[in-house]
């Protein structure tokens, strides 16, 4: 059991350390050697764990990215019992101030790197446990909305991303290519997400209210 815990602790460190480098650095630039000495393990223990650089790139980024987006499981719970604006509101509070964090930017400029490596498996990966989750969490929402003859017949999935755009855009491709993070006080997030969420409602709810 003890030694249970060793290893999972010693790989835990070791994706930790990966994915620091791997954001830094670049996934080309970064070696499976220079991993293992920050880490304070061996080259040896650490192709017994990952077997490859791109297998450790890939457990880094399922790691990373599903623990980053998972707060939106439990919000997906929280939408149930709150009006379709209030929902949405919290929804896009939470994308805005996700995207905006240097660590989220930082991770999509990785992958425009390198996602297309290996037929785009490393970009499933991503899409799959990261940015992916909160859209499919508010597409299920959206379709549930439709059913209840709320919102209007449209790919609930696509309504979704429309959705992330007008509640990110421009201020996240911005950040994206200038590296320069936006100050934006709460009062104004707000502001921008209820902006979002009316422009949305108007397009989407068959009473133009959503409610």
């Amino acid at each position: 059991m003890k030694r249970d815990r060793t290893v999972s602790a010693n790989r835990d460190r070791f994706i930790d350390v990966a994915f620091s480098l791997f954001l830094r650095k670049g996934f080309a630039d970064t070696s499976m050697s220079e991993i293992a000495r920050e880490a304070g393990g061996s080259l040896a223990t650490i192709y017994k764990y990952f077997g490859s650089k791109d297998a450790l790139f890939a457990v880094v980024l399922q790691a990373k990215s599903s623990a980053t987006y998972e707060r939106f499981g439990t919000l997906a719970k929280l939408l149930k019992n709150e009006s379709i604006e209030e929902s949405l509101h919290r929804f896009g509070l939470m994308i805005l101030d996700l995207t905006l964090t240097e660590e989220s930017a930082m991770a999509i400029r990785l992958m425009v790197g390198e996602g297309h490596k290996d037929n785009g498996k490393l970009s499933r990966i991503f899409f799959e446990h990261g940015y992916g989750s909160p859209i499919k969490i508010l597409r299920d929402f959206i379709a549930e909305k439709q059913e209840m003859g709320i919102f209007r017949p449209c790919d609930p999935f696509l309504a979704a991303g429309r959705f992330f755009w007008l509640v990110k855009e421009p201020r996240h491709f911005i950040f994206l290519i200038s590296g320069e993070k936006p100050i934006i006080s709460l009062d104004e997030r707000k502001a921008i997400v209820c902006e979002a969420t009316e422009f949305f409602l108007r397009a989407i709810a068959i009473d133009n209210k959503g409610s």
